[in-house]
């Protein structure tokens, strides 16, 4: 539910999106037809098999106005910036362990670490593809400080074209200073985490 205030807002404005990790589909798929024939989103994924999945589901939706994408986030093909780039970051899953419980199992110490040096890479390639006046949302199903706050922290210190954003007030349940996190503990459901950032410039940012 969180997730979809933030298409809410995407589909409030016409642009060109991108959704960066996108299978299996499901955010893309509802921001676009949010979107309507104005707006495009563009669905990108490095798996083969899991866009394979996410095809089949668009053709079931008839969401014309996604166009799935062989790509890799962390060397986009792309030559033209977007107006709104949403990085829903592979995480550890820590956040699912409610429905997951084997992942305690699965998760070593240092896969954090790892996990948090891919998250970091990610998002500073598709910062690059955030047009001025545009938005750029990275988000994760997990409630750790090293990959949540720990990478938004050091990517805004080292790129001042960007600053966070306040979320609009159906966030304010979940609000956690600048961000906004969804936490096991107090909530109901999954973990989650999303930081709302903002470049620089004019342009027709939407979000």
């Amino acid at each position: 539910f969180l997730f979809g205030g933030l298409e809410r807002e995407v589909g409030a404005s016409e642009g060109l999106v991108l959704d960066a990790c996108a299978a299996p589909g499901g955010k893309a798929l509802l921001m676009a037809d949010l979107a309507g024939a104005r707006g495009r989103v563009i669905a990108a994924d490095a798996s083969t098999k899991r866009l394979a999945a996410l095809v089949r589901l668009r053709t079931r939706w008839g969401a014309a106005n996604v166009s799935p994408l062989a790509a890799d986030a962390l060397r986009p093909p792309f030559a033209s910036a977007f107006d709104a780039v949403l990085l829903d970051a592979p995480c550890s899953g820590l956040g699912t362990l409610a429905r997951n419980p084997d992942i305690r199992w699965r998760l070593a110490s240092e896969d954090l670490a790892r996990h948090a040096t891919r998250q970091r890479a990610l998002l500073e390639s598709v910062a690059s593809l955030v047009r001025p006046g545009g938005r750029l949302v990275y988000a994760t199903c997990s409630v750790e400080p090293e990959e949540n706050e720990d990478v938004v922290g050091p990517f805004l210190a080292e790129h001042p074209e960007f600053e966070t954003e306040g979320f609009p007030p159906w966030a304010d349940p979940f609000r956690a200073g600048d961000f906004v996190r969804v936490d096991p503990a107090h909530h109901r459901g999954d973990a989650f985490f999303a930081a709302r950032l903002r470049r620089a410039g004019r342009g027709r940012g939407m979000w």
